[in-house]
């Protein structure tokens, strides 16, 4: 059985994830590491990436495996966020749709796009770095495009605000083009929301999409 493998049975279960969650902190930060580029190639696999999953096993992934995984996204430079961009592009055997479509799935995706994000604005990153992240992330939204609609609505049912997030998130790292193609899919939901003054929750965020795609909401009314 492989390392893969035995991460599968162990997470499969909420008991598994608490006793990950005392036995994580306590690893290297190389096996630390090691751990989370292992889960990343199967975590299309995860049964908490159901969106039906039960709220308390997916709360459980969240404090006992993705809370210490934390760290490792922290402190990776841009040619390790490339890397695990390329893992989950590369081990989706049904896209990265799949795992986007999940509080989890999300979840990781935003660390990921925020490190990278926190890198390529402070961290002065090589060129050849920025190529290939660049690269690593136009396959990344080739994959999902066609789905920003899909994942909207199916995500709405259940991460309510999250999703919107994700959508800033993708837009920072995003050519012209990719915005474009993005916002023409959603555009309909995003004039909805922007029309309607009585959304306090949503509304901000939808705002601060717009804004990332250099926007302005007010045009909009």
């Amino acid at each position: 059985m492989t390392k893969e493998e035995h991460i599968l049975n162990f997470v499969r279960y909420a008991k598994g994830t608490k006793v990950l969650r005392r036995a994580l902190p306590l690893l290297s930060p190389e096996a630390l590491t090691g751990y989370a580029f292992s889960l990343l190639r199967v975590f299309e696999q995860l049964n908490i990436l159901d969106p039906q999953a039960p709220a308390d096993h997916v709360a459980s992934f969240l404090r006992g495996v993705m809370q210490p995984l934390t760290t490792v996204f922290e402190h990776m430079n841009l040619a390790k966020a490339t890397e695990a961009l390329e893992i989950l592009v590369n081990h989706s055997l049904f896209g990265v749709f799949s795992i986007a479509r999940s509080k989890v799935g999300l979840s990781l995706m935003e660390m990921l796009l925020v490190r990278a994000q926190q890198i390529r604005l402070g961290d002065q990153p090589s060129h050849a770095d920025l190529e290939n992240w660049t690269h690593a992330f136009a396959a990344f939204f080739a994959l999902m495009e066609s789905n920003y609609l899909n994942l909207l609505t199916i995500s709405e049912q259940y991460l309510s605000t999250e999703i919107w997030t994700f959508f800033t998130l993708l837009s920072m790292h995003s050519s012209q083009e990719q915005r474009f193609a993005l916002l023409s899919e959603i555009r309909d939901r995003v004039m909805e929301v922007v029309r309607n003054q009585a959304d306090t929750s949503t509304r901000p965020l939808v705002f601060q999409l717009l804004q990332s795609m250099g926007i302005n909401p007010s045009e909009l009314y």
